[in-house]
């Protein structure tokens, strides 16, 4: 494809395991830019952090930790979400957003409708609720950590994966945590 100013754009289609060569044949500069888009393989992601930690934990309505590779259906489940900034961490981190996306074969019990009796998560300043996934918007002012709580209820019979969590800064690539995904039944 060519502009109106004589210059050549060329878009195409690269498998990942083949190689390419680009040739000039010409005197003028040539600029190349490869992207690449993807996703990794369900559980083949690591964990990796910058400027911030995460930590989720998983209790019943008593507060007992569950093993959630395999939760017995109709279980109520507490999903804990613990961010921490580091404690030589200057400053205020403003404007984070937690990403939890739960496994399709749980339900998340908003617990903000009305009947719950419950109001937003301390430190949280936005919640957004779709489907079976939570965005929970809130800054790191004048504290370190702040928990984020999300109830369940494991409700499909099957085998599911329970994705990363993810929580960054809105607006900057040097802050952000990434949890390891799993597998987990509902039996």
């Amino acid at each position: 494809m060519t502009s109106s100013s004589g210059a050549v754009f060329v878009q195409s289609d690269f498998i990942a395991s083949k190689s390419f060569s680009i040739t000039n044949i010409s005197t003028e500069s040539v600029y190349v830019q490869a992207t690449t888009v993807g996703k990794e393989l369900l559980g083949s992601e690591g964990t990796s952090s910058k400027n911030l930690s995460i930590k989720t934990s998983f209790l019943d309505v008593e507060g007992k930790a569950v093993d959630v590779s395999s939760v017995a259906q109709g279980t109520t489940i507490k999903v804990c979400t613990t961010i921490r900034k580091p404690a030589d961490a200057l400053g205020n981190f403003d404007e984070l957003v937690l990403r939890q996306v739960l496994p399709n074969g749980w339900e998340i019990l908003n617990n903000r409708a009305p009947g719950f009796g419950r109001r937003m998560p301390q430190g949280v300043e936005f919640q957004y609720f779709k489907d079976n996934q939570v965005n929970s918007f809130f800054s790191l002012e004048n504290k370190n950590e702040v928990t984020i709580e999300i109830v369940a209820k494991a409700t499909y019979l099957g085998s599911f994966y329970f994705p990363k969590m993810i929580c960054e800064h809105m607006y900057s690539d040097n802050i952000f945590a990434e949890s390891k995904g799993f597998k987990t039944t509902v039996r």
